[in-house]
């Protein structure tokens, strides 16, 4: 089954599975051999062991939601990557600011992946944050989250929470946190978390676990880590902190985390590069400047209309016509002159291998 296997595969990249490769990937009858052919998706060996990972571009995952209505499979299809729209209206709110982008970016992520995994299946911290830097587990039940926004700062520290339900207002509806089933960003200022899921723990119990985002440069030290968790959580909450910093010197403590600079690629896979242009401040780009930083296949409306001579029509035709294999392309379906699309970034696909690949993954793709 095509969107059995396509599932079964993002599963893997996007929760970093550790495959072997004499073993079918779970949840197929394939080898990662017979995956791995095309050069779009790739197993990157654990050193020299029989076990690895698979890796892929991002551009493949949103070929596969462009395919998903064809298989019948809502989970794909409802991760719309391509839908900016929510993303433009948040960042165009007053009082909003662009690392706020970054938050939005990682809370997403992180209902993205409790989607990829079955409704009440059993999973573990180190599954659903694969790629970070973690000290000890802990075990739940999974459930598809949806994001919100509480309207007031709210106290993330479980212990503070005695009530069976746990009631947070929030833009569109008053959430029972307790019912597992939102992942809820905090108001900002809040001396609390950034972020909060409440985990369906298998004995009962009610722990929370806390997203803190952290814009800086500056190293991330001991006591900083310290004063970021101790602030946002119980000691028995699962904590971890995001940051933009490309040095950490932390001994984490126990069921904590971090996803710093360094390990955006493990944690984040074919988000990674997202992930880092999210996480950057950046500056007002003049309309008369060309950029090469514009991904013209990826970066969101708002991005492309930075280039010159684009405007929000021109736009909103690239959107709608990508992905390009090349310039060439890019003209052929906009009729945009070269002369502009040049200032765009068109990115290489592996071995030189263009889009038309995508139907050599998987058997049945046209």
């Amino acid at each position: 089954n095509t969107g059995r296997d396509a599932r079964a595969i993002a599963r893997a990249v996007l929760t970093r599975t550790l495959l072997d490769v004499d073993k079918p990937v779970p949840r197929t009858e394939k080898n990662p051999d017979e995956y791995i052919h095309s050069g779009l998706i790739r197993f990157e060996r654990k050193h020299e062991a029989q076990t690895g990972y698979f890796t892929a571009p991002y551009i493949w995952l949103w070929m596969l939601v462009e395919k998903s209505h064809e298989w019948g499979d809502s989970i794909l299809r409802d991760w719309a990557f391509s839908d900016y729209k929510e993303l433009r209206e948040f960042m165009s709110s007053p009082g909003s600011k662009p690392w706020q982008g970054f938050e939005r970016f990682v809370a997403t992520f992180r209902c993205l992946k409790s989607t990829i995994l079955d409704e009440n299946e059993p999973t573990t911290i180190s599954e659903v944050h694969a790629g970070a830097l973690l000290n000890g587990d802990l075990q739940f039940i999974n459930h598809h989250l949806q994001l919100e926004y509480a309207k007031h700062r709210t106290d993330t520290r479980s212990e503070k929470i005695s009530t069976r339900s746990w009631n947070v207002e929030c833009n569109k509806s008053i959430v029972n946190v307790r019912q597992f089933k939102h992942c809820i960003i905090n108001s900002p200022g809040a001396k609390a978390g950034d972020a909060f899921i409440s985990l369906d723990l298998p004995d009962d119990k009610s722990l929370n676990e806390i997203q803190q985002y952290k814009h800086t440069q500056n190293s991330i030290n001991q006591q900083l880590y310290a004063k970021e968790r101790t602030k946002s959580s119980s000691y028995d909450d699962f904590f971890i902190l995001f940051t933009t910093s490309a040095n950490c010197d932390v001994k984490l403590p126990r069921r904590s985390g971090i996803v710093y600079e360094k390990n955006f690629k493990e944690y984040f896979g074919p988000f990674a590069g997202r992930a880092f242009r999210q996480s950057r401040v950046r500056t007002p780009i003049p309309s008369a400047a060309p950029t090469l930083e514009v991904n013209i296949n990826t970066d969101p409306i708002e991005q492309l209309c930075k280039v010159n001579q684009i405007g929000e029509k021109r736009a909103n035709v690239i959107f709608s016509k990508r992905p390009f294999k090349d310039i060439n392309d890019a003209f052929e379906k906009t009729s945009i002159s070269k002369k502009v699309l040049k200032n765009f970034y068109f990115p290489n696909f592996p071995n030189g291998r263009t889009l038309h690949t995508i139907s050599h993954i998987l058997p049945r793709i046209k």
